[in-house]
Parts: C-alpha cells; sequence; structure tokens
C-alpha cells in the first residue's frame, strides 16, 4: 500500500458517537440520508483530521463474507491531497487486522474517478447490481452520466 500523501498526515480515528457535522460530510459520499441513518448506526464509524479540521469520514459494515466500506467523504477543498488515500490504507489494515478475508466496497456505474482510485489501491471489480441507482429521487448524475448500476469491487488479502 502507498503511503505516499501530497499534503500532511491526518490522525484517524473511530467515533462512538457521530454528530450531524459527521453526518453532513457523509452527504458527500451518499446522497441518501435515510441510508446513511440505517448503515451508520449499525456500523463503525472513522473520522480523519488534520491538526484544525475534520477533512474526512468513513463508515464500515461488517458482514459474513468480509467488511463493507459503505461510505468515505472528503470534505470539498481537501480532494486530490491524498486523504482519501490515507483512510483507505487505515481501513485496509483495520479490516485485515480483525481477521476478515477481504474488504468490499460499491460506487456507482458513472463514478469513473472513484473506481479508478479504488483500483490504484488494489481493489478488484467483481460483479455489478444493475439498476441498483435507477429509482433514486432525484437521479444521480456524475460528469453528465446518469448513475444507474453498482459496481462492486472487492480488496482480498493475502494469506499468511
Amino acid at each position: 500500500m502507498d503511503e505516499t500523501c501530497r499534503s500532511e498526515p491526518i490522525v484517524i480515528d473511530r467515533v462512538s458517537e457521530p454528530d450531524e457535522d459527521l453526518l453532513g460530510l457523509l452527504l458527500a459520499g451518499d446522497p441518501s440520508e435515510f441510508a446513511i441513518r440505517r448503515y451508520l448506526n449499525q456500523g463503525l464509524v472513522f473520522v480523519g483530521k488534520t491538526a484544525d479540521a475534520l477533512v474526512a469520514a468513513s463508515v464500515l459494515l461488517e458482514r459474513d463474507d468480509g467488511i463493507e466500506l459503505m461510505n468515505i467523504s472528503i470534505r470539498p477543498g481537501y480532494h486530490r491531497k491524498g486523504y482519501g488515500r490515507q483512510m483507505i490504507n487505515h481501513l485496509i489494515r483495520f479490516a485485515n487486522g480483525n481477521g476478515t478475508s477481504k474488504l468490499l466496497v460499491g460506487t456507482g456505474n458513472s463514478s469513473v474517478g472513484p473506481l479508478a482510485f479504488y483500483k490504484s489501491l488494489g481493489f478488484q471489480i467483481v460483479g455489478t447490481i444493475e439498476n441498483y441507482f435507477a429509482d433514486y429521487d432525484p437521479p444521480i448524475f456524475e460528469d453528465g452520466v446518469r448513475c444507474i448500476d453498482l459496481i462492486q469491487l472487492e480488496y482480498v488479502f493475502e494469506e499468511l
């Protein structure tokens, strides 16, 4: 895992009681407040902070077949500075240290940037759920492309 970063390292902590500021940040990664509130109550919540700002948040859910990354959000103004990479690398270490065989993540078919990002970190595409986002109201568009399908990726840990 590449730890390179174009800005200061963040301190990543687990949070037991998420607040409304955190919910606002998570909405950048998932437009459904209903869905966020549902998995936020069941999940493991992590935040990344610089010396003076909350810059990243993520939620993991434990599943029978691995740990799923339900949401990762970077605060606007802090994108493309290495904070997402720091968070994902931390989550990979956390999941691996908890004895799971893989870290799962899903993203929209229109999310070209996130797909490339996950692939660059070692995730592999393993499936598609067609029409997963088809009923979202309002519909999700990214760079003029409507998001309809969910692309499933996984990071499989090597057995020692």
